[in-house]
């Protein structure tokens, strides 16, 4: 019994000693914590400013980085359409002059423009003398381009004269087999080639 009783006083003061020593536990848990706190808060709030500064300036160079891609791309583009644009005055240029070529055109030479107009304006007052007078369009191409109306051409086909040459020796046609004779000289031609039938036998 006093074994018993023994054994029993001794866990109930194991039991208060494990009690006390719990609650000081407790305590310099506490009192840790509640020193700790400001400096974990302060800790923290550093880190916010910290990383707050970091995004500020990583947003600055992604700025920076934007405009200056920007600022290369307006140049690229703008070097772009000047490029553009001199090949495409360069093609025309050179289809202006091929069509010049091949029209046989030679190109204005840069001059005096008053001669010209006035030569132009004499030759149309010499093709239309009169305001109310028709005068075909070539004709007054014709006297704008040259200054001046050209000569009429000689009628080459219309005039019948003869041929005021001499024969030559070894000319095998006679002068008078040069005029032209309608009807005449068939006849006597087939009448010189065909012999009549009756001359056969």
């Amino acid at each position: 019994m006093e074994l018993a009783l023994s054994e029993q006083l001794r866990e109930a003061g194991n039991g208060k000693k494990l009690q006390k020593f719990a609650k000081t536990m407790d305590y310099l848990e506490r009192a840790k914590r509640e020193e700790s706190a400001p400096l974990i808060e302060a800790f923290f709030q550093q880190r916010l400013v910290e990383e707050r500064v970091i995004h500020e300036r990583e947003q600055q160079l992604e700025i920076e980085l934007s405009q200056q891609r920007h600022e290369g791309d307006l140049k690229e583009k703008n070097r772009l359409a000047l490029c553009s644009t001199t090949r495409s005055e360069e093609e025309r240029l050179k289809r202006f002059r091929k069509r010049r070529k091949l029209s046989g055109v030679k190109p204005v030479e840069p001059g005096p423009a008053a001669p010209s107009a006035i030569a132009a304006t004499a030759a149309a007052t010499t093709a239309a003398p009169t305001s109310g007078k028709y005068v075909p369009r070539f004709r007054l191409q014709n006297a704008e381009g040259s200054g001046q109306a050209a000569p009429p051409e000689p009628d080459r086909w219309g005039s019948r004269r003869q041929d005021d040459r001499p024969p030559q020796p070894t000319d095998r046609w006679r002068s008078d087999d040069r005029r032209p004779s309608f009807g005449g000289s068939r006849s006597s031609w087939s009448s010189s080639r065909n012999p009549p039938r009756g001359s056969e036998r």
